[in-house]
């Protein structure tokens, strides 16, 4: 199976820095080898993310998230249209454009991999700086060990 995993946002921007603190999580881990992964980071949802999608079979995103919970806090979501606003996510980054827009566009464009999942964590603060918050420096490893025991598993494609 293809996999990517795509951890997103600014590493000059606290906490909006924790999809790709957990993508270097991830890199330390041994991946299963009945898998081909691709780790890739963006600095926000940017159309190259369609790129990462090309031939996929499961695609993770990691992103920073606010939802009003308290900051650390982990979510996962398999993706389908909507889920976002009905879960009250609000994205952090205000470039470009949003994880929802590019993943509605991938289905548009029949590039949508069959399966998607979302990681999110709830932010502190999003000021210019290049450390995690504590709480959200905490919750790295456990999502890079929540997706890495899911990989492990002979589905990797969780179904919630």
């Amino acid at each position: 199976m293809k996999i990517s995993i795509v951890g997103l946002g600014n590493a000059w921007a606290t906490d909006d820095g924790v999809g790709p603190a957990v993508i270097r999580a991830l890199q330390s881990k041994e991946m299963p080898v009945q898998h081909q992964f691709s780790l890739f980071t963006l600095s926000y949802a940017a159309p190259e993310l369609l790129d990462y999608m090309q031939g996929c079979e499961l695609l993770i995103l990691i992103d920073a998230v606010y939802s009003g919970q308290k900051p650390g806090t982990v979510h996962c979501h398999r993706w389908q249209p909507n889920l976002l606003a009905e879960r009250g996510i609000e994205r952090v980054s205000m470039h470009g454009l949003g994880v929802a827009d590019i993943l509605s566009l991938a289905q548009v464009l029949q590039q949508l991999p069959p399966c998607v999942v979302l990681w999110g964590v709830e932010v502190a603060s999003t000021r210019p700086g290049p450390d995690l918050s504590p709480l959200v420096a905490r919750a790295v490893p456990v999502v890079a060990t929540k997706i890495h025991r899911q990989l492990t598993k002979n589905k990797p494609c969780p179904s919630f």
